[in-house]
C-alpha cells in the first residue's frame, strides 16, 4: 500500500470547503487524484465510476448527513471497505466514538490548517496501513 491514497473523493455541500481541500492537497508533494462532490447522493450514484481510494465526507450535509453516507456504504459488499475520514465542526468525544465505531478511520475537525491538512491525511492512512498489517 502506498504512503497516500492514489483516489481521493471530497464529499461537502460547501463549495468553498470543495476548493479550499483541493488547493490544500494539491499543494502537498503526495501525487493524488482528487475528485469533489457536493453531496452524500452523489457519492453514492457515482461510487462505481469514483473507484475511491478513500473518502474524505462532511458530516453535515443537507442531502444526506455524512453518518447517513456511513451506513450505506456499510451495507453493500462493493462500497464498505473504502476507507472513510470526517471531516466536522463537532467536537464531542462521545460523537467520535460513534463514528469510529460506524468505520470512519480518522476524524479532521474543522477549521484546520490547509498547510498540514496533506500531512493529517498521510498520517491517518499510514496508521490504517500500519494497523492492517500482522
Amino acid at each position: 500500500m502506498s504512503d497516500f491514497p492514489q483516489r481521493i473523493v471530497y464529499v461537502d455541500d460547501d463549495q468553498q470547503m470543495r476548493q479550499l481541500v483541493r488547493d490544500s492537497l494539491e499543494s502537498g508533494e503526495d501525487e493524488s487524484i482528487l475528485v469533489t462532490c457536493g453531496g452524500g447522493q452523489e457519492l453514492i450514484a457515482r461510487f462505481r465510476e469514483l473507484q475511491p481510494d478513500l473518502i474524505i465526507l462532511d458530516v453535515i450535509m443537507p442531502d444526506m448527513d455524512g453518518l447517513e453516507v456511513i451506513k450505506t456504504l456499510s451495507e453493500d459488499p462493493d462500497k464498505k471497505d473504502v476507507p472513510i475520514v470526517l471531516l466536522t465542526g463537532k467536537t464531542k468525544l462521545t460523537m467520535e466514538n460513534d463514528y469510529k465505531a460506524l468505520g470512519a478511520i480518522g476524524i479532521i475537525h474543522k477549521p484546520f490548517d490547509a498547510l498540514e491538512f496533506p500531512t493529517m491525511i498521510k498520517a491517518i492512512w499510514m496508521a490504517r496501513s500500519n494497523a492492517d498489517l500482522p
